[in-house]
């Protein structure tokens, strides 16, 4: 504990008068604080100071009397010590450790990390419509009511008096940013994410929710930065469109020099989502990126560009997300712990992190090139087949969802998910959906059953395409020479590696007649790619270049393959039972947690 370093007695070393006064004022304050301290102690100064200090934060976190009012106050106050102890010889007497815990408060403030909220643009129309009272307000030109709103924002109009009450909840999420920034800092809440924005009228519809909901600020701006999200493969060709309207409409503009002329734009994960598969998605992911890049270079605004996968690139490897020297990583809840939680796991990846930045800002970019622009058009020719693949089998095979909803444990998870009491009619009415927003657990699903299937299907056909028409020597040259390629084959080789079709094929018997028409094709796919993909690698077999990698998998196979294994039992025997043996559910979702953790994924 820091106050038991700095155990100076007044009688032996000088102290700043200040730290006097700060002591007197506190203890009336937390008198009983000060009549605690052990009375041996009450001639150490910085000692009683840090017990008051510490007093004064459990009252802040207690929402009680005197609070800190932010942490710049606490570090005024850490402040103090250090000049102190700089003024006084006190160098090596605590110095170092006062220094340490200030760097620590700047960096993590109240909050440790920032809080970004996420809207759905549609959600966020229906609330601004109501609030206008206007009853067509979805049915309108994405012009009108763009210009509605800004006549909204420019006379500061008032909402409705009467308001739905998902109206109010909304506006009161607003209310509780403004009250986090005022209670936590300004840098507790971070972007307020718009997802499925169709154009630019959806980000203004957010910043005219701030402003009624208790974020705008004297001189007229909203104090919220609005992050459009880009998702399915549609959104993300329009989104360049749609962030250069915003930088050129005035109004929007105005709201950006109120924010520092900083823009941060979300490209989301669809590249595991049902609407394209994982290689045409993940192109599409890239072009967004690249185009996007053009865009702002054009213009004087900063811009951070983050892709929406939790976490940060693995060491030694270089990130796509990062631009401009900035890498804005997304974690989920569960994922803090585990990467936070102990104190050398968080080193490790604060130090990932670092190298993933360094990395991707000191290695400059082949970018507008004609050897760029050559891999793209080879890109284009890999993502469109791939699509064409994935989206043939998806939704123009008749029975494939079918053979979805009884090859993997999807009817399981969704117990899981939405409650017991869901009706076989509402879970089927969850299936894929090909805009890409699917309420059904896609990827989680086909995880479980040891397929990957979303992770890698159709990138061998695209592969092929490829390779037919440019050879494989070009290919290996862009494994080599090609950031983004380089990564695509190897989360490809990874999802395969992970991916068991000898244990994928007990699920897909589950399926009866449809196992002999899906399972073959998917498992000729599956081949296919891992031909292509060892090929151009030039290696023997998966993963031979990380032996990390491949001996965590071989290490933790023995224990999942049962795991899987006693789940299609399990499944076969409840589905019989008409889905409603609780006994068997209860072991089938403890068997989902057991292979999730397995294979270190989630759901």
């Amino acid at each position: 504990m820091l106050a038991e370093k700095l155990s100076q007695s007044e009688s032996r070393v000088g102290v700043d008068i200040r730290i006097k006064e700060h002591i007197e004022r506190y203890s009336s304050q937390f008198p009983r604080a000060r009549g605690n301290l052990t009375h041996r102690y009450r001639d150490m100064p910085y000692r009683l100071f840090l017990r008051l200090i510490v007093e004064r934060l459990q009252s802040t976190y207690d929402d009680d009397i005197f609070p800190y009012e932010s942490a710049e106050q606490l570090i005024d106050d850490l402040q103090l010590i250090a000049t102190s102890l700089r003024n006084h010889r006190g160098q090596n007497a605590g110095l170092f450790a006062i220094e340490r815990l200030i760097r620590r408060v700047e960096t993590f403030g109240f909050y440790m990390l920032s809080l970004d909220i996420r809207q759905n643009a549609r959600d966020l129309q229906e609330v601004v419509g109501c609030a206008l009272e206007k009853t067509d307000w979805v049915k309108q030109t994405e012009g009108e009511r763009l210009e509605t709103i800004r006549n909204a924002l420019n006379t500061n109009e008032s909402p409705s008096d009467t308001l739905t009450n998902d109206t109010k909840r909304t506006l009161a999420v607003f209310q509780t940013l403004s009250y986090c920034r005022r209670r936590y800092g300004k840098r507790a809440i971070g972007s307020f994410i718009v997802s499925n924005c169709r154009g630019v009228d959806d980000v203004m519809a957010a910043l005219l929710l701030g402003s009624w909901g208790d974020l705008r600020s004297r001189n007229g701006n909203v104090r919220l930065d609005v992050t459009p999200l880009f998702e399915t493969i549609s959104e993300l060709a329009q989104g360049p469109g749609i962030v250069r309207q915003l930088i050129n409409d005035e109004s929007y503009r105005n709201h950006l020099s109120g924010r520092g002329n900083y823009q941060t734009v979300m490209i989301g994960n669809s590249e595991y989502s049902v609407e394209g598969g994982f290689m045409s998605s993940r192109w599409a992911l890239q072009w967004a990126r690249n185009t996007l890049v053009d865009v702002f270079d054009s213009t004087n605004i900063k811009a951070t560009i983050f892709h929406g996968r939790s976490g940060t690139a693995a060491r030694d490897r270089k990130a796509d997300s990062v631009s401009y020297g900035r890498l804005h990583a997304t974690e989920n809840g569960e994922a803090v712990n585990a990467r936070y939680g102990v104190r050398g796991i968080a080193a490790r990846t604060m130090e990932k992190t670092f190298s993933t930045v360094a990395l991707s800002t000191g290695i400059p970019e082949k970018r507008d090139s004609a050897q760029i622009d050559f891999w793209s058009s080879i890109m284009n020719i890999a993502g469109n087949e791939s699509r064409k693949k994935y989206q043939t089998l998806v939704f123009e095979t008749e029975h494939f969802h079918d053979y979805f909803r009884l090859a993997t444990p999807v009817d399981v998870i969704e117990r899981f998910r939405l409650g017991t009491d869901t009706s076989k009619e509402e879970a089927d009415e969850l299936g894929p959906m090909p805009n890409g927003r699917q309420p059904v657990p896609w990827s989680f699903a086909w995880t479980q059953s040891r397929h990957m299937l979303p992770s890698w299907y159709g990138a061998g056909s695209g592969l092929d395409a490829a390779m037919q028409e440019h050879g494989i020597d070009t290919l290996r040259t862009m494994a080599r020479e090609w950031p983004f390629f380089n990564l695509l084959l190897t989360d490809a080789q990874t999802a395969l590696a992970i991916a068991d079709l000898d244990i994928a094929r007990s699920y897909s018997m589950l399926a009866g007649d449809l196992h002999d028409k899906f399972y073959p094709e998917i498992r000729a796919e599956y081949d296919l790619t891992v031909k292509h993909v060892l090929a151009i690698r030039e290696q023997e077999g998966l993963l031979d270049k990380n032996a990390t990698l491949r001996r965590s998998i071989r290490l933790r196979n023995p224990y999942v393959d049962p795991m899987s294994l006693l789940q299609v039992e399990l499944l076969k025997r409840w589905r019989a039972e008409g889905c409603n043996n609780g006994n068997l559910l209860d072991a089938l979702l403890a068997s989902i947690n057991g292979i999730a953790r397995g294979l270190q994924t989630a759901g």
